[in-house]
Order: structure tokens, then C-alpha cells, then sequence
């Protein structure tokens, strides 16, 4: 496209026009200036939720380690023939404090929950009952 000139300032309604298009320069100045800060915004985002997302993952595979070392010390204690009852303290001074006891019965209640089910589930399978 050409550059179109501008007018030259020619009294009361060429004043008139050159100050709309200052105000019109003005807000398009504006508007570029607020896009910007949206696409600045827009990658602090970005790398917010990338390191969210790295965090959870991180956490999460801490959790699966932490369920592995815990159902091999419970596996032991029973081995070993103890009790059900006060194998979460047993397990946690084996741990030697990577975990606390309240850490201990949460992640037992989890797989003992989950080993339930499967349970129940294998067992509904074999007995030929039929589920919804």
C-alpha cells in the first residue's frame, strides 16, 4: 500500500481531524502494547504449567517409590509372622524416617484398599456372577 500523506493543518476542522488521528495513533500504540503483555503473559504461563506439570510428575513417581519400599517392609513383617496390628510403626523404624507413621498406615489403607477390590473383583469373575 502507499503511504497516504496527511493533510496539512488548515484551520478549525483540519485541527479537528489531526487530534482524532492523534487519538487513533494513541490507541493503536495502546493496543500493541497490550498484546504485547498478553503474549508475555502468555508464556509465563506456559512455563508456570510446564513446571507445575514436572512437579506432580516428580511427586508423583516419589509416591510410587515410597508405596514399593513400604509394601516390601509390610510383605517382611508379615513374613516374619507379626500382626497386622502395629505394622505401620514396625515399617516406619525400618524406614528409619524417610516416612512418618501417619505416612505409613495411609499408604497401607491405600494398597490394602486396592487389593480388596481386585480381590472382590477376581472373585465375582470366578464365581460367574454377572455385573452391570
Amino acid at each position: 500500500m502507499k503511504a497516504v500523506p496527511l493533510k496539512p493543518n488548515l484551520g478549525p476542522a483540519g485541527a479537528q481531524g489531526s487530534t482524532d488521528r492523534m487519538l487513533l495513533e494513541a490507541l493503536v500504540r495502546e493496543v500493541r502494547e497490550l498484546r504485547a503483555e498478553v503474549r508475555a503473559m502468555n508464556r509465563a504461563r506456559a512455563a508456570f504449567d510446564a513446571g507445575r506439570a514436572k512437579a506432580i510428575g516428580q511427586m508423583r513417581q516419589r509416591a510410587e517409590q515410597h508405596e514399593r519400599l513400604v509394601l516390601h517392609w509390610a510383605a517382611f513383617d508379615a513374613d516374619r509372622g507379626h500382626s497386622p496390628r502395629g505394622r505401620a510403626g514396625r515399617v516406619t523404624r525400618q524406614l528409619r524416617g524417610l516416612l512418618s507413621e501417619s505416612q505409613v498406615q495411609r499408604i497401607l489403607r491405600k494398597l490394602s484398599s486396592s487389593r480388596d477390590s481386585a480381590v472382590s473383583n477376581d472373585s465375582r469373575h470366578t464365581l460367574g456372577e454377572k455385573h452391570a
